[in-house]
This record gives C-alpha cells, sequence and structure tokens, in this order.
C-alpha cells in the first residue's frame, strides 16, 4: 500500500473539525479542545451549522464556507454522514481525514460508500473509531488523548485507541515521549502495517517503533528497531 500523502495526517498546515461542538459530551468538543490546547500554529476550521463561534474560533457552517482547503479533517459526525462529507472534502483537495464516529453504527455498506468516496481523490481515511493522531513535538494533538503526549523517539501504532490513550498517560507518568502516536481502529485506508513503518522510517525523529495487533511487521523494509508488541499493562 502506498504511502502517499500520509504527511498531511502529521504535519498538516489547516486543520477542519466537523461536528465541533460546545457540549461537554461531544467528541467534538473533545477534538476542538484538544487541537486548540496543545498549541497547533496552524489554522483550525470549526464546522457545524449550530455555531458561529466556538472557544473563540471562528466556527463554519458548512465546508464550502471554509477560506481554504483544510489539510486534513477530523469527522466527528453521525456514521450516516462520514461518505457525503469525505465526497465534499475530496471535492475540496483535502488529502487526509481521521473518522471519530463510533464504529458500532459503520455497518458493511457505509464502510464500503465512505471508501468509495475518498478513492478518486486519494483521499486518507484513518477510523472509525480511531483514537485519532499525535505529533507532540509539532503541537499537534488530534486525538482522544486529554493530556496529549511528551515528544520523543518512539512512534506508537495501536489498533486499539483504548490502548493507545492508556499507553500514552503512562508513558507520560513516567517521562517518556513519542515522535508519533497513531490508533488506527477499526476500517481505513490505512491499515497496512508495513504501509505506516516504511514511511516513519523516513523520519528524523523516530528511532524505535511500539505496535500492538499489526500482522506482518516482518515485511517492512525500515531499518529501525521495532519493539515487541504492547501490552495493556505496561
Amino acid at each position: 500500500m502506498s504511502a502517499r500523502n500520509l504527511q498531511y495526517f502529521f504535519s498538516p498546515q489547516s486543520i477542519a473539525i466537523i461536528g465541533a461542538s460546545e457540549r461537554a459530551t461531544s467528541i467534538g468538543t473533545c477534538m476542538l479542545r484538544h487541537i486548540a490546547g496543545a498549541g497547533f500554529t496552524g489554522r483550525v476550521f470549526p464546522v457545524n451549522p449550530k455555531y458561529d463561534l466556538l472557544d473563540g474560533i471562528k466556527t463554519f457552517h458548512s465546508l464550502d464556507q471554509l477560506p481554504e482547503t483544510p489539510e486534513l479533517a477530523v469527522i466527528c459526525t453521525p456514521a450516516a454522514t462520514v461518505s457525503r462529507i469525505i465526497g465534499q472534502l475530496g471535492d475540496l483537495g483535502s488529502k487526509a481525514a481521521i473518522v471519530l464516529s463510533d464504529t458500532a453504527d459503520f455497518h458493511d455498506s457505509l464502510q464500503q460508500a465512505a471508501l468509495h468516496a475518498a478513492r478518486p481523490h486519494m483521499l486518507r481515511i484513518l477510523g472509525p473509531g480511531s483514537a485519532g493522531i499525535m505529533t507532540p513535538a509539532a503541537w499537534l494533538n488530534a486525538s482522544l488523548v486529554a493530556g496529549g503526549a511528551l515528544p520523543g523517539r518512539i512512534a506508537l501504532l495501536a489498533e486499539s485507541g483504548a490502548l493507545a490513550c492508556g499507553l500514552t498517560d503512562w508513558a507520560s507518568s513516567q517521562g517518556i515521549g513519542f515522535s508519533k502516536v497513531v490508533a488506527l481502529g477499526e476500517v481505513s485506508t490505512l491499515t497496512s502495517a508495513t504501509c505506516w513503518i516504511s514511511w516513519q522510517a523516513m523520519s528524523i525523529r523516530t528511532r524505535y517503533y511500539c505496535a500492538r495487533s499489526i500482522s506482518r511487521m516482518h515485511e517492512s523494509s525500515c531499518r529501525r528497531h521495532v519493539l515487541p508488541p504492547a501490552t495493556s499493562r505496561p
């Protein structure tokens, strides 16, 4: 699988948060606050037709109102809306999207519709059910981990969002940092471990990889160290 467009997950210059909200229990609220609170230096575009301002940030009612094409989109809306949003993002020219929608609502037809909408645009999808992505050295916390992660030389790749959250929380308490953290989720155009690890091999900030439940890691051509799969009790 090609590593094309993966860079937009880790070093975007602009992020759209579709479904951003002010409700305390909303994932959209969580993502907006984590991205803004981490000190992300790029442009942040909350999108929700119910609001004009969220956390002091200008909020747009629809994607076609955005002043520029977001390099990365974070989708926090119900599963039934995802394929339509993916298609709109592709038309705008976006190249990467994190889908946080609940996997329980993603039956096969919705999964296929989302992938079908993404394919003509080469738009890469992480999720659904992903806990997101972190690049601590770039002040990027597009994840459900409230405290983020410390910068370091370990790249964490996990299929389980809960595991990624637990490991980063524990690592922070021990002073251990990460170059990148990825929680893949259930369905994705990015489920190839070889794809992720080969791309990571190009990163000067990454010296070690830590993965969980990823098969065929030995196929990777990267020349950096791969740590044993993480367990749920670090």
